[in-house]
């Protein structure tokens, strides 16, 4: 498993990647970080640190789940 200090030197375009498949699983969709670990097969880390730069660039939204956030692509 990864530790966040370690992502901080991923690839620009392995992180792009990732980040256009969350957004793409995401799309109509309100899914937990674990939901979407599963979905693409990453590491739950790794989709919390893509998530998180999704975030703060306004790509996403976070609700709130039960027990864990909900992630919703941000509506235009």
């Amino acid at each position: 498993m990864k530790h966040f200090g370690d992502m901080f030197y991923q690839n620009k375009r392995e992180t792009e990647k990732q980040r256009l498949k969350i957004f793409e699983v995401l799309k109509g969709k309100q899914l937990s970080v674990s939901e979407i670990s599963s979905e693409l097969g990453l590491e739950k880390p790794v989709v919390l640190w893509n998530l998180l730069g999704m975030l703060r660039w306004g790509q996403v939204d976070v609700l709130e789940g039960d027990g864990e956030l909900i992630f919703v692509t941000k509506e235009e």
